[in-house]
Parts: structure tokens; sequence; C-alpha cells
């Protein structure tokens, strides 16, 4: 017998399919008759050699055995390898297909994965489930420098206090909280456990205003487990205010005066961060709070009640109404605090758990509800996490200071001790204590807002109680920023935030959030939930923008639009991200993931409706479906074909490893997936099932599968998947969406009269395997394919592909398989096929509609790429662009081309190469009027036109072509050097047109020498407007002089210099290592300084990852024995990073696409070259 490897199912998949002898099975004929089974071939029968007799008797026994030792084996094999890829509660399916991936095992790769011994367990790393948190109230006094004088000792930090509401769901004796780097110190009188109760008390104020209140939303709890039948019923509920979601999900005793509205005395006391705040949890529309307290305790602190002002709202109604002189004592029902009788008596501090473990001297009793108050202090981070530090100057040179928080996904622990898991959401209520001068923002609408305490040099603001939410929303802002307000058709206040001397770049961002915000309330069929949203740019921000509930903050390029220094492209940015940010405020906020293994539903989907939320935005100029194509579906398409890819669907086990999470596969294979079923079912049946999902989960966590289930209850009878059965929505995404990878079809000619379809898994690199965990697919890398095609320009109906399909088609057929890119595959025709296509192309290209072009170029470099076509094949369809004219084919073209050049780098036969692009650009860059480049790029309806004269500009300049080169270096010194002599910010002073300006610039510096590198270096540490600013740094990475190269990697590699902001440093490494002198010389100065980039940026690991890609582009077998060894001796530091792995894996192919393509395309760039002179 062959030796299996028990490790990989593949052979015992082989091992089976020699007993079962299957041949493709038989599909169901589709109404219109275009797809009808077909078979590979019908297997031969021998021919008899003689006849054998035995009695039937016997001949019935050989038959049971035989079938009994295939079961036997069947199932053995079965239960030995079912653990090997399982997700949690789900059962592995043995599932025996006749195709199965071929891969190659190499003995450094099959090797067991390299994991820590030392490091937690991820059971350790998770909070125990004893405690649910219902509230938090956080009072909060952070020292930021520049605004009032405070001890030095007392800079950077902030003090704090937070009570925390919590239901007892299993009898415990501590308490354990998410907790880093906060200080909690050892004094137990910083920590209280209260009770409450709803007791009718005497109260006596001078005066009162008379406003509705509602103590039901006091009692609010975090979601509770429900029935499908529950969930059903509360979709009937249509209401947003905090009492009645906090009714909805609440699990709580209720209360006969929960159904009472009453009139309540309210009196407002700033709180003070050096006296005991008594807090409770309480809403806009809770009762006033009393606290309750022995006399020796009183005698101890003095206590000051801490009640929330009325909402804004409120506030202006309540102007109309009188005051009230109080009479004399009255009879109110109020929250009465009690000391509970527990006490905390140590704290654990576990900083390798990100933990604080409180142990108390008696065990909190299930079913009741507690109020835990801590008093702690922290320090405000410089590292883009919790609350950190963000600094810029003003145009009068002064340095200003802001703090900002980015909780996202567990540093909302590093602000506040808190139950840090998406599941565990609460209600939250921020209170602020900040320096006069400022303003401080958070998720919910202000009450209180910049009141003087009693110390002139601090300024009170408290916010309305958010509604339940996870606690990495958590969002607070305190700065001097300004803003523009708006509000949408329901009433919603929207205000975009900026540095004073931006303001006047937040309009575009206003007007684009109101039709964003108005677009998805008609889309999802849900009203916003929150009166306010905030839009605030911030110039340090680590990631591209964070959607927290009623605060987003952005980086500024991401947020502010100035047409006189931002491009188009840019514009399209600050469109499509704030589309993607408000988008979530459904789908993330309102509805949250369970755990971080569905992130890819709030990412994924998120960024599938950006597209539609920035036409709407744009009107429908900016084409957003097509645009969809190139980019979100072309960078899955990349990322998902390598072997260190993963499902979207994955265990993660530790919330410490979700950052690797945070991805293309997350991001745009998710919305590409989402897009194939929204395809399937249709936009309305698609949007129903949201708005059931959506209504029926809200202020609540789901998963994926919810997702699913209420899809499905939108699937007509008569819609029917492969096997004739009703469409089942759960059935069909699991394939997509909890295995890696995706398919090719490959055509194959039966007879004069159809072609059969087959599918198999499209991977990069055969040679390279996957992890260990996702090695043996759960579904054996076969998926249930959506087959849009078209057959001599016209459309057919959508049919299925499960293993084998054929397709009447004629000898002269024009077939394109995934018309208009709707299916997340690709397709290799057979060989007749592709040349039938570019017959099409040289002849008519028009026949083939715009995104199917885009798509058959695409995916014809991609299969060359991987050996799976002949570049010469890729090549030939590429001859048809001298007559293309449309954005999307050229620009898939363009990054195929780029490969090509990537490889060649800098070698002699480059030259061949570029001889060759410039006979496709060339046609198409005569046309273009450098007189009209700034000018049209205002016109938005030529914004894929414009967008395509930058793309032919870019290419011709970087294939060295004179009239390029020429143009731009002339522009560099005419409308750059001259009119900006004297002067410090280019912004003001630039004349070069806006689009071709970062290509202008690289072009000065490159050529240039040291006085050109030192002009726009000054530049840069002067520039404010941060899109020009970018230009400038990417200017810089493109010296060629070795010295300069290095002082700015040592300057990007060195946290403590400010003249590279934290959020650009990945940028001057990657635009150094995207050049070939700059790839010389990265990989050795990122080996010389890895521990202290690991020292510097492990807290920050998105910006450490890029970092990392930037560093490692090899291609030859020398670097990467070399990169094998650094590894090796930095196995500490680099293990649990799978960037290297990925990077290694580029390495590998690199290589071998050398070896095996180099040298053919080199001979024939240089055939074709001589044909056309």
């Amino acid at each position: 017998m062959e030796e299996i490897d028990l490790s990989d199912r593949r052979g015992l998949i082989a091992m089976a399919e020699q007993f079962s002898g299957k041949s493709t099975e038989t599909l169901p004929q589709t109404s219109n008759g275009q797809m009808e089974t077909g078979r590979a071939a019908e297997p031969k029968k021998d021919a008899k050699k003689g006849q054998v007799s035995c009695a039937s008797s016997t001949a019935l026994l050989l038959f049971l055995l035989s079938v009994a030792a295939v079961v036997a084996a069947v199932l053995v094999t079965f239960f030995v390898t079912k653990g090997i890829y399982n997700h949690p509660g789900e059962n592995a399916l043995f599932i025996a297909d006749d195709r199965y991936e071929t891969t190659t095992l190499s003995a450094d790769e099959g090797e067991p994965e390299d994991v820590d011994p030392n490091a937690p367990t991820a059971e350790q790393l998770r909070l125990p489930k004893a405690l649910q948190p219902i509230y938090y109230n956080l009072t909060i006094k952070p020292y930021l420098p520049g605004y009032v004088d405070f001890p030095v000792e007392k800079n950077l930090t902030f003090e704090a206090t937070v009570a925390i509401k919590v239901r007892v769901e299993e009898s415990t004796d501590k308490i354990v909280l998410s907790a880093l780097k906060l200080n909690l110190g050892n004094d137990m009188s910083k920590y209280t456990i209260f009770q409450e109760s709803l007791e009718e008390v005497e109260v006596t104020a001078v005066t009162k205003k008379v406003i509705k209140r509602d103590v039901e939303a006091v009692n609010a709890t975090t979601i509770a487990p429900t029935t499908e039948e529950e969930s059903e019923e509360e979709e009937e509920e249509e209401t947003t205010t905090v009492a009645a979601v906090a009714a909805t999900i609440a699990s709580g005793n209720a209360t006969e005066s929960e159904e009472e509205e009453e009139e309540e005395e309210e009196e407002t006391t700033v709180p003070s961060m050096n006296e005991t705040t008594t807090v409770t949890p309480t809403t806009t529309m809770a009762t006033t709070l009393v606290a309750s307290t022995t006399e020796e305790e009183e005698e101890e602190e003095e206590t000051t009640t801490l009640t929330p002002a009325p909402s804004t709202a409120a506030a202006e109604e309540s102007e109309e109404e009188e005051e009230e002189e109080s009479e004399g004592p009255k009879n109110v029902t109020q929250f009465v605090r009690r000391p509970s009788g527990i006490a905390v008596k140590s704290v654990d501090v576990r900083e390798e758990l990100e933990q604080a473990i409180f142990q108390l001297d008696k065990p909190l009793e299930k079913g009741e509800e507690y109020l835990f108050e801590i008093k702690y202090t922290g320090p405000i981070d410089t590292k883009l996490a919790g609350l950190y530090l963000s600094h810029y100057t003003d145009e009068e040179g002064d340095i200003r200071y802001a703090a900002i928080t980015q909780c996202e996904p567990t540093d909302a622990r590093r602000m506040v001790p808190c139950f840090d898991e998406p599941e565990f959401k609460a209600v939250w209520k921020m209170n602020v204590i900040h320096p006069a001068g400022t303003t401080a923002v958070s998720n919910g609408i202000e009450l209180v807002n910049a009141q003087e305490t009693d110390d002139k040099d601090w300024l009170h603001t408290s916010f309305k109680e958010t509604l339940p939410m996870s606690p990495y929303l958590l969002a607070l802002a305190i700065s001097e920023f300004e803003y523009n307000e708006a509000k949408t058709k329901s009433g919603t206040r929207i205000r975009v935030w900026s540095r004073e001397e931006a303001v006047n770049q937040t309009q575009y961002a206003l007007a684009a959030g109101v039709k964003a915000l108005e677009f998805f309330e008609d889309y999802y069929n849900i009203t916003f939930p929150l009166e306010k949203q905030d839009m605030m740019a911030f110039p340090d921000f680590a990631a591209g923008a964070m959607e927290n509930w009623g605060l987003v903050t952005y980086r500024e390029k991401y947020l502010l639009y100035d047409p006189t220094v931002s491009t188009p492209r840019q514009k399209l940015d600050v469109t499509t991200v704030v589309a993607h940010e408000l988008a979530h405020q459904w789908f993330g906020n309102l509805v949250t993931m369970k755990w971080w293994n569905d992130l890819w539903l709030n990412e994924g989907f998120a960024t599938l409706m950006e597209y539609p939320g920035a036409n709407a935005i744009s009107d429908g100029k900016f084409r957003m479906e097509e645009y969809f194509l190139y980019d979100s579906l072309d960078n899955a398409f990349l990322r998902d074909a390598r072997a260190t890819s993963h499902p979207l669907y994955f265990p993660i086990d530790k919330a410490e490893d979700v950052s690797e999470a945070f991805d293309s596969i997350t991001y745009d294979k998710g919305g590409s997936i989402l897009r194939m079923i929204r395809e399937i079912l249709g936009q309305e049946k698609f949007k129903k099932g949201l708005n059931i999902y959506l209504n029926r989960f809200k202020y609540k966590n789901a998963a994926h599968k919810d997702l699913w289930a209420a899809l499905n209850e939108v699937v007509p009878d008569n819609m029917l998947a492969w096997d004739g059965e009703k469409f089942d929505v759960n059935e069909f995404a699991s394939k997509w969406t909890e295995q890696m990878g995706y398919p090719v079809i490959e055509v194959r000619r039966l007879d004069t009269k159809r072609v059969e379809l087959h599918q198999r898994r499209f991977k990069m690199d055969e040679q390279t395997l996957e992890k260990q965990k996702f090695r043996n697919a759960k579904f054996w890398y076969k998926w249930d394919i959506p087959i849009w095609f078209a057959v001599n320009g016209e459309e057919k109906p959508m049919a299925w592909l499960h293993e084998a399909q054929s397709i009447d088609l004629g000898m002269d057929d024009l077939l394109v398989l995934n018309s208009q890119s709707r299916g997340f595959y690709r397709v290799n025709y057979n060989k007749p096929g592709w040349n039938r296509i570019i017959d099409q192309l040289l002849k008519d290209h028009t026949v083939i509609d715009v995104r199917s072009r885009a798509r058959i170029i695409d995916d014809a470099f991609a299969l060359a790429e991987a050996n799976q076509l002949p570049y010469e094949t890729a090549l030939n369809v590429s001859k048809y662009l001298v007559k293309e004219t449309e954005m999307l084919p050229w620009a898939m073209a363009l990054d195929g081309i780029n490969v090509l050049l990537q490889n060649f780098g800098d070698e002699p036969e480059v030259a061949h190469l570029r001889t060759y692009i410039k006979s496709l650009v060339e046609p198409l860059y005569t046309k273009i009027n450098w007189d009209l480049i700034q000018q049209n790029m205002l016109d938005d309806d030529k914004f894929f036109e414009n967008e395509l004269e930058y793309a032919i500009i870019r290419k011709f300049c970087e294939i060295r072509q004179s009239d390029c080169t020429a143009k731009v270096q002339d522009l560099f010194q005419e409308k750059f050097v001259e009119p900006c002599a004297g002067k410090d910010k280019s912004s003001q002073c630039s004349q070069v047109p806006v689009p071709v300006r970062t290509t202008t610039y690289c072009e000065g510096v490159s050529m240039g020498g040291d006085a050109e590198f030192d002009t726009v270096f000054k530049m840069y540490q002067s520039e404010s407007v941060q899109v020009e600013r970018d230009r400038l740094m990417h200017a810089l990475a493109c010296s060629r002089d070795t010295f300069s190269l290095k002082k700015l990697l040592a300057m990007a590699a060195d946290v403590n210099s400010t003249v590279i902001r934290l959020q650009d440093k990945p940028s001057i490494f990657s635009t150094i290592g995207d050049k070939p002198i700059g790839k010389n010389i990265i990989f050795g100065f990122f080996q010389d300084n890895w521990e202290k980039i690991y020292e510097t940026f492990k807290d920050q690991q998105t910006l450490m990852r890029n970092m990392i890609k930037a560093s490692i582009s090899l291609s030859n077998q020398r670097d990467i024995t070399e990169y094998e060894n650094f590894l090796k001796d930095h196995r500490r530091t680099t293990r649990n990073l799978d960037i290297f792995k990925i990077q290694m894996e580029l390495a590998k192919t690199n290589k071998e696409w050398i070896e095996h393509h180099f040298k053919e395309l080199s001979e024939w760039f240089e055939k074709q070259n001589q044909k056309q002179q």
C-alpha cells in the first residue's frame, strides 16, 4: 500500500476514489436548457476475458464482505482524521470527492507550527462569564499639556472613577476585568461594591424641573439569549430610546414603578476627582440618585452626587418650562445605593493576561445586581492605542495637543477596566473633566457642555448614555478643534471636526455624511438610532478610520478634502471611507459580532456597502460597481490565492491575535462573497433579509449563521440550488466562508456542440503548504459555483456548477464565463476558447462588456503568473489595449504588467519589456492634454477618464520614456522649486497640477541632488496638509542616494523621532522598498534594526506588519537563505507574526517565477519589438 500521511486527507480521498470509481455526477438542467449534465468520460467496460461462475449465495457473501470492508475503511479514516480541521461546536464532514488538490510538501513546511509553550492559553485570556455588565459610568480627568498648569508628575496621565453595574450569572468570589497599563494599586478603599434598590424617600430641593423619567432603562442588561420566537416578537418593537432598548433586551426583574412616569427633582453637581463620586447607572430618563452611607462613612469622606443633565433637545424644551419652588418635603421613588457587605480583599494585576482580578471576601450571589466602583489612574499613551496623545503645529507655529481614543480591537482596557470583549455589550455613561480651552466629544450627545467647575482651569462635560454597545466602540476626544454642522432629513445632527486651520476642508465630508446616513436609513429601512453623529479628523491615527458609535474618528486624509490640493482619487477615498464607517453604524454597531472570528462579517459588510454608499454620495458619478472590481475584488483574489491566506471565518482563540485578521481577506473577500450572495438573491430580497437580521439582533450580538438564517427567509421557493432543492444560503455560504481559497473554472471541449466545465482550487504556488489548521479544508476546496455566462454577447440565465457541467457551444461561438465579474472565481478557457476571445477583442472589443473585459484580462495574467496558462496567451490578450479607452480593463492590465516589471527589476532585459509596454501605452499617452489636467480633475463626471490619464502618465514615466520624464522634470523646476523658493508650505506655493504632483516630486528628487532633497525635506517638515505632506514624504523616498535613504529609514524606525509621524513611518519603508535601489538596502537595514523595530512597534501590530512587508521583497535563493537564518536567529520575536510566513511564500514564488519565465519572456518581448519595427 502507498504510504499515506494522515495529517493530509487528500491521500485518503484518492484511496477512497479507487474504491468508489466515481464519475462526474448528474446535475439538474436549467429552465432555459443552456446548461446540461455532462460527464467527463464514461468509464470503459473491460472486454470479457472469460466467464467465472459461482453459487449465488457465495457471490452475495463476497459482495457483502467487500462492502463491509470499504465502509470500515472509510469509517476508520474518518475518525482518525476528523479532528484535524474542525470549527468549535461543529462536526467536520468527511466528503469523498473525485477531484482534489495535490500540493508538494517540502521538509521545512511540513514541520509543526511554532507555538510558544509559555504563552497564556486561550482560556486564560478570555474573561469568565459569571458576570454580565449592564452599565458603566466613567468619570475621567486627563492631564493634557499645553492648556493649564498642573504638577509635572501628572503630565500625560489621567485620573478616573468607573462604576460598573453587573448581573451575577453564576455565584463568584472574584471580579475579573480586562485592564492594561492602568495603575490600580493595593489601596482597598479605592474599590467599593454597592447594591441598589428602588425606594420611596423624602427629599427637599430648592428648585425642580418637570422632566419625564423612565426608570426601566436603569434595569437594562446586556443581551440575554433569545429564541427565534422571542426574536420575532422583538422585531415588532420600533423605538430607539435607551429605556425601550433596555426593555427589549433585559432579563432582569421588573418593578411596578417601571411603568410609571414621574416628575422629579434634578440637581447637577460637577464631579471632583478628589472626592468620592457616587455614580449610579442612570439614563437621561433615569431617576435622581440618593447616596446612602453610614455615619462613620460620612465622617471619613465627602460624597458628591453626580446626576447627568438632560439631553440637548430636552434642555431646549425645558427652557419653556417653569421653575417651581419647592414648598416642602416630597416622597419620590428613587434608586438608593447601600453597602453590599462585600469587600475587595486583594487585587491581582496580570499584565500577561491583560487582566485585573479582584478577590472578594464574600461571593456575589447569583441573580443579584451589584455596582462595583473603582478609582484608578493611567497614562495617556503616545502609541496610537487606548487614550493617546496627538499633536500638530498651528498657523502661528505653536504645538497644540489633543487626546483621542482608539479602542479596537482590545484597547478599551488601556483607558478603563472593563469587560473588553465584543459580546459584553452595555450602556456607557461618560463624564469628562477637561482643561479650559478644550472641548470634549464622546459617543453620546452632550448633556452638560464645558460647564465651569470650582477650579476655573477645568471644565466639566457629561454625555447622554449610549445604547448598549461593545467596549471597542467607546470613544473620547479632547481638543480645541472646530466643526461644521448639518442635519439629516430625519433630524440627526452631524458635525465634522478638525484643526482650526483645516475646518474649511470639512465641507465635502459633511455633505457626504448627510447623504450617506440618509442612504443607509433607506437601504436598511431602519432609522439611525442616535441623536447625533460626530466625525473627527486627527493628525495622528493608526487606522484609516474607526466606526465608534456616534463619534467616528479618521486620519486627516480620509476626512478632509480641498479641491486645490486633493486629487480626484483622494476625493474618492474620503467618499468611500465615510460611507464605510457610516455603514458600520448599523452593521457592526447596532448588531455586533459575538467574537472576533466573525470580524469579517463586520468589515466585509461595511466594505460591500461603502460602494453603493459612495454612489449615493456622488450621485452615481464614481461608477462604484465597476470600481469595486478593481479595488476590493482584485485585492481579495490576490491575497486569497496564497497558501498563507485564511478562511473568512476561522478560530481566533486569543483577542491579541485579532490584529492578524484585519487584512484584505476580512475586508475585501468578505465584501466580495456578500456581493455574490446579493447577486444570487437579487438586490431587493437581499435588502429585505438584512432588515430582518438587523431588527432581530439590534442592540445584541450575532454570528454569521444568524445572517444566513435571515437571508434564507427571503429565498423564494422556486430559487433552486445545484441539486434541484430550494437554495439554502447557509449551505452555499459556508463553502465560501469556512474554507480558504477560491476556484478556477476550467473549460474543456467535449465535442463540436458542447464544452464541459470543471472546478479546481486556484493557487498561486502549489509548492507552499497551508497552515496545519487550514490544510484540510472543511469542504475539500470545493464550492457550489453560480455560473453567469454570455454566448456571442448574449447574457444567459445563471446556472450552477457543483463538480462538472456542460454547455451547448458551437465551435465558432464566443463564450464568456463569469460575465460582468459577479462571481468570486477565475476562468481558464481551453486554447480555442482563449483564441476566440483574443480574436474578438482585436476585432471589436465592445462586443464583450467592460466588466467582463476586465475579468478576462485579470484572469489571464493571474493564470500565467501561477503557471496555469502560457504567458504568451495573456500577452496576446493585452494586445487589444491599444484600442481600449475604459479605465477598468486598463487597471487590471497595468497590475499584470507591474508583476512583470517587478520581477525584471533593473536587469538589462527590462529594456525589452519597457519597449513592449510603450507600444501599448503610447496611443493613449499622445492624446493627453497636459494643459487641461488641472481643470478636468474637478469634473466628477470624468472621474474614470481622468484616472486613466493619470495612470498612463505614471506608467509612461516609470518605463523611462523621455517625453514624460522630461516633462515632469521641467514641472518640478518651473512649477515647484522656483515658485516655492523662500516659502515653507508647498500646498500654498506649488503650481504643479495636483494629479501629477506625486510623479513630479518623485522624479525631481530622484534625478536631483542634495539641494533638491533638502528642499523637499524642508517642505515636508513644515507642511500641514496631510495629502501634500504624503506626496513630499513619497518624493524623499524616491532618492537614489543610499545615505539619504538610510537616514530616512533610521528616522522611521525611531519612535522618538517626531519628524515622521508614527502613522506614516511604514510608508517610508514601503516607498523605499518599491524602488530597485531601495530593495538593495532595506532588507539589510531591517535585519540590523529588527530588535529595535520590534520593541518600538510591538504594541502597534498593523504598523509593524506594514514595515515588515515593505522590508522583505526577495527573489533569489541567496536572500531567501539569509532570510531563513534571520528567522531562526530571531525566533522569539518573529514566530508569532504571520506576516513573516506570508513574505517567505512571496519570496519563493518570486524566485520560481524568475526561474521559469524570465528568459522566455525576455526573448518573447525582444521578438515582438522586432516585429513592430
